[in-house]
């Protein structure tokens, strides 16, 4: 928190000077925080928990590994992507920033895009007011003491939890920060490819199908690769330019990926499908939850792949097919959600 209107500012003056060819920062309305420039605290705690077991339960380590933190999106037409991204690579090592990752991924079938990680040269002041009133939270002293109590207590019939000691140290802002770089167009699919994405990683698949889940895998993939089928407006111009400062960079990646996704068994399609479906309309249910922090939402979306659904031919081109599931129970069902938008 205390990095972030320095992170902010840095991230301003990048657009700034690529403002002459149309790039603009994604959330940034010219004061104050610029959105989602924060990682939630919810993602985090996800992120930790799910790295533990790599890093041998040490949560500092994992902690220190986290490379999205701060977080930027910008956006710029097709026709002036590449040099927009060219100057912002300039920019920023201009400023000394330090790159730690540079990858495009525009000819993969499943995920398009550019994704940077860099260590900020920015300064902070020692006397950080937001920095001296976490060093002074009574939270963290309280739950430290607790853990602590715990540990010593042999009464306890809960595990003890290993006592953690965080000291903030106001210092140099060098903690790396994220930035993603799209198209207009490629944002409207990156949209929609949130559940789908979340459905992959949440590991649901892999419990509800075991040893055949990478036929659904495969259907998800095959899924998240229609959405960019049909459309002109999402892949910049000039990718052999992109691909040369991408390679130029110590850390540069440019992934190709497979040319397509090969068509998966009609059943596997249909059953992600519907699970898709259901994620979409408990997510429309449960506006006020986190998607992707509502494990239950993977959970109660894997009851639907039982039931059986009728596809409507209403679609646009690129988009996931609309299913209408057939009559259930009541008490299977709450509210429904309002009327659903063509083309959705």
């Amino acid at each position: 928190m205390a990095r972030r209107p320095a992170y902010d500012q840095m991230m301003r003056n990048v657009a700034a000077a690529n403002a002459h060819l149309g790039m603009v920062l994604v959330g940034d309305t010219g004061s104050g925080d610029i959105e989602h420039s924060l990682k939630g605290l919810d993602s985090l705690r996800r992120k930790v928990a799910s790295q533990l077991p790599d890093y041998e339960g040490v949560v500092e380590d994992v902690l220190a590994d986290v490379k999205d933190l701060h977080r930027y999106s910008s956006a710029t037409e097709p026709a002036n992507y590449t040099a927009a991204a060219e100057g912002a690579v300039q920019h920023l090592s201009d400023q000394n920033a330090e790159f730690i990752k540079f990858n495009h991924t525009w000819r993969h079938p499943v995920y398009k895009g550019s994704n940077a990680v860099f260590k900020p040269s920015v300064p902070v002041a020692a006397t950080d007011p937001e920095v001296r009133a976490f060093q002074n939270d009574g939270l963290v002293r309280d739950t430290a003491h607790t853990i602590a109590a715990r540990e010593k207590d042999p009464t306890d019939v809960e595990p003890p939890i290993p006592v953690t000691t965080l000291e903030v140290q106001p210092r140099g802002l060098d903690a790396p920060c994220e930035f993603q770089m799209h198209t207009p167009g490629n944002l409207k699919v990156k949209d929609k490819l949130h559940l789908p994405y979340e459905l992959q990683r949440s590991g649901m698949l892999e419990k509800k199908f075991g040893a055949d889940a990478k036929e659904y895998v495969r259907a998800t993939d095959y899924v998240m690769a229609s959405m960019y089928q049909g459309r002109s407006d999402i892949v910049p111009e000039h990718l052999d330019r992109l691909d040369a400062l991408t390679k130029s960079l110590p850390v540069g990646k440019v992934v190709n990926g497979p040319a397509s996704i090969p068509e998966p068994k009609p059943e596997a399609l249909a059953q992600v499908q519907r699970i898709l479906y259901a994620m979409e309309s408990l997510q429309n249910q449960q506006p006020l939850q986190r998607r992707n922090s509502n494990q239950s939402l993977y959970e109660q979306a894997m009851e639907a792949a039982n039931r059986p659904a009728v596809t409507r031919s209403n679609s646009a081109p690129g988009e996931i097919s609309v299913h209408t599931p057939p009559a259930v129970p009541a008490q299977h069902h709450a509210a429904a959600p309002g009327p659903t938008p063509a083309g959705r």
